[in-house]
This record gives C-alpha cells, sequence and structure tokens, in this order.
C-alpha cells in the first residue's frame, strides 16, 4: 500500500501542532527569576499603579528586570517611575521626583 507524501506531511504537521499545544499549556503561568514571560499582565500592572497613584496618566510601560525579576516598569505623566512585580503584581518600588505645582506659584509666570 503506497502512502502519498502529501498525506504523510500533513500527518508529521498536526502531530507537530498537536504536541506543541500540548507543551504549552503544559507549562507553570507562574514567571520565575529567569523567565521572560510575565504572568501578570500589562493591564493588571497599569491598574495596580494607578490604583496606587490616583488622577495620574500612565506615558510608557515596559518589562525590565529588578532586583533580578522580572518586573513592569510603568511611567506616570508626574515624572514617577513605578516597578510592579511581574509574578505577584505588588509594587516593587517607585522612583523620580513627583512634580506638583502650587497655584500660587503659577501666577508669577502667568502675568
Amino acid at each position: 500500500m503506497k502512502v502519498s507524501k502529501n498525506v504523510v506531511r500533513t500527518f508529521g504537521l498536526v502531530t507537530l501542532v498537536i504536541a506543541g499545544g500540548w507543551l504549552f499549556n503544559s507549562r507553570s503561568a507562574q514567571a520565575s527569576s529567569n523567565s521572560k514571560v510575565p504572568a501578570v499582565t500589562m493591564s493588571q500592572a497599569i491598574e495596580t499603579v494607578l490604583t496606587a497613584n490616583p488622577g495620574r496618566d500612565v506615558i510608557g510601560v515596559s518589562v525590565e528586570r529588578e532586583n533580578d525579576k522580572l518586573a513592569w516598569e510603568v511611567e506616570l505623566d508626574n515624572n514617577l517611575e513605578v516597578y510592579v512585580d511581574a509574578n505577584n503584581g505588588k509594587i516593587i518600588k517607585t522612583e523620580g521626583t513627583q512634580v506638583s505645582w502650587n497655584l500660587e506659584d503659577l501666577k508669577y509666570f502667568i502675568d
């Protein structure tokens, strides 16, 4: 019995896809210190930062290593950089200088 090359190729491709899907789904969702894929999503990190800093806007987000841990760096419109642990979603640290203006101080610039 002769089997065409296309049938063999198709069977091999389907086998690879099924095996790859099984391997991908069997991995833990937890991000280790060596992982490149965060367990906490960017949206979750932003929500955590904005809850801790109400009234602010996010101007940038990136994934970085902080103290050998994978972390989201969320930049705010007040020159703060807030780092969120990509494994547990907790704020690790906040850097930068917060900019605040007093309306009384601004009146000298407006005149």
